[in-house]
């Protein structure tokens, strides 16, 4: 389950476009290939309504890049 940003208006889950409803909040099920010793989530990106990818997680990312960011930056 991922929360997001007012700004994000769809998640770019792999290969899926998903729209986010207003409220913010979004259940993605993913399923890893079954020869996957150590099951990966795909990349996850968030978008914006024109189309600009806003903040990525990556597949063994904890943090999504803007909070890395903006750790980085404090």
């Amino acid at each position: 389950m991922f929360r997001v940003a007012a700004e994000v208006v769809h998640l770019h889950v792999g290969t899926r476009l998903i729209k986010v409803p207003q409220h913010g909040y979004v259940i993605v099920a993913w399923k890893a290939p079954a020869s996957s010793v150590s099951p990966r989530r795909p990349p996850i990106a968030g978008v914006s309504g024109d189309g600009v990818n806003l903040t990525e997680l990556g597949p063994d990312s904890h943090l999504d890049s803007l909070t890395w960011a903006s750790l980085e930056r404090g």
